[in-house]
């Protein structure tokens, strides 16, 4: 598997999920081409709303089931169990609260969907500012140990 690191560039990571009819279009889906990640939350502790959030948009795919590179399309219809995704360094963070928090969905984007350096940056960024402001309030609104047992007295 050493060669197929190879082909990561600098600055990117790889990440796999498994893959299903519902969760990744997956007898769709082919390496180098382009997919929105998405992720269905649940309200928690954690998480503000229950509801579908993007996470990252334009992101290549890298291999399917461990191959990374692009085969004619056979006559029969073909299911991966695994998806690999190239995401940016930066992203890995959002990459990896989503897939704990939620479910990972992935829409098939157009080739020429490359996402652009300010939609991908707002994406990962965006969802853990989310997920941090939501935390923050959470912690602004606990109720104080101290005034809790000066309450009961």
């Amino acid at each position: 598997a050493s060669d197929m690191s190879a082909g990561i560039p600098a600055g990117f990571s790889v990440v796999s999920m498994k893959a299903d009819g519902a969760t990744s279009v997956a007898n769709l889906v082919r390496p180098g081409d382009r997919v929105n990640v998405l992720a269905y939350f649940t309200k928690s502790d954690m998480v503000p709303e229950t509801g579908v959030r993007t996470i990252l948009t334009g992101v290549k795919v890298f291999a399917v089931d461990g191959r990374t590179t692009r085969e004619e399309r056979t006559s029969e219809a073909y299911s991966a169990s695994t998806v690999s995704l190239l995401i940016d360094k930066k992203d890995e963070e959002a990459w990896t609260f989503a897939s704990e928090l939620g479910r990972i969905r992935l829409s098939l984007g157009r080739p020429s969907e490359s996402g652009s350096q300010e939609a991908e940056e707002s994406g990962g960024r965006a969802f853990l500012k989310w997920l941090s402001d939501y935390q923050t309030l959470q912690e602004k609104n606990a109720p104080d140990s101290k005034s809790n047992s000066q309450l009961s007295s």
